[in-house]
């Protein structure tokens, strides 16, 4: 249901990508290194934290994708709830991840450094709140493309879309728009 010509059957966000690689290749590449570097964040916790942003922003292509991802790496029940917005964390150390991951998506202009101590004391480590940072700032940028666009997907791409991020990450894309660009 895209909203710009040529955009009426796109499905997924690589097909916006496609549209203009040029444009979209670094982009990919920022984002496969935030979404697959291997860090103190995990993968499924950097989709968790993918999936807070996007339900906040109310994107529901990205939301039902990382929906898919969490439950495809395994993620606590419990925590895909927190990070839709319908229950509890299954930890403290959860909830204050996805607490800052709230506060960075409503209000960036508010963090401070009690929101880094608090992440720190709930037992993150700085290299997983850097990563958190870059995700969520990801994500923003990724919910607004995908609106912008007019990019729904369905259940279908949602099922297939999340055994894919488990097995291959985000590298795939970014390697082939570095080809075409």
């Amino acid at each position: 249901m895209g909203y710009v010509s040529g955009t009426e059957n796109y499905q997924v966000i690589t097909d916006v990508f496609q549209r203009l690689p040029r444009r979209f290749a670094p982009f990919a590449e920022f984002l496969a290194e935030v979404m697959d570097a291997e860090n103190d964040l995990t993968r499924g916790q950097r989709e968790l934290v993918a999936l807070r942003v996007s339900a906040i922003n109310g994107c529901g292509y990205c939301t039902g994708s990382h929906l898919a991802a969490v439950h495809a790496f395994g993620i606590a029940e419990a925590d895909i709830e927190a990070a839709t917005g319908t229950g509890d964390a299954a930890s403290p150390e959860v909830a204050a991840l996805l607490d800052f991951v709230t506060k960075i998506t409503l209000h960036p202009h508010h963090i401070a450094a009690c929101d880094i101590a608090a992440l720190t004391t709930a037992g993150w480590t700085e290299s997983a709140v850097e990563d958190t940072i870059a995700v969520a700032a990801a994500f923003a940028f990724m919910n607004r493309l995908v609106d912008g666009y007019g990019v729904t997907g369905n259940e279908d791409v949602f099922g297939k879309i999340g055994p894919m991020i488990k097995e291959f990450g985000y590298a795939p894309v970014a390697q082939q728009l570095r080809k075409k660009a």
